[in-house]
Parts: structure tokens; C-alpha cells; sequence
């Protein structure tokens, strides 16, 4: 079995236009504790409780942005 053919499809986000959410846009819900906004529809779809965790790797460009710590 090929799991991609038993996977669930999520549109990626977009602002008003229809245009592809921008990272920097992402990362301003994030600071403010806003991002898990964005997954409601999945959370939904899946009768996730309440809090869940969110890990997100963001890749812009085929590139994964990252913070020096």
C-alpha cells in the first residue's frame, strides 16, 4: 500500500486574494500565538482536543528557515 493514496488534503493557506500565505505573514500569527488559527479545518477533521501541539519546520523556496540560537 501507497499511504499518499489513503492521505488526507488540506488546502495550503491564503490571505484575501487567493495568494499563498507569505512566511513573513506566518511568522507574525506565530509571535502573537495566533498559527494554530491555520489548522482549525484539520483539528476539526480530526476532533483534536483542545491545546494540541504544534511543531511547524517552515520551508521557503525548498530552503528550511531556522533561527541561531
Amino acid at each position: 500500500m501507497i499511504d499518499f493514496e489513503n492521505a488526507y488534503r488540506f488546502d495550503a493557506p491564503v490571505n484575501p486574494k487567493g495568494e499563498f500565505m507569505k512566511y513573513r505573514n506566518f511568522a507574525k500569527l506565530e509571535e502573537r500565538g495566533m498559527h494554530f488559527q491555520l489548522f482549525e479545518e484539520i483539528f476539526v477533521k480530526f476532533n483534536v482536543p483542545e491545546n494540541p501541539l504544534i511543531c511547524v519546520t517552515p520551508v521557503v523556496d525548498g530552503k528550511i528557515i531556522h533561527s541561531e540560537s
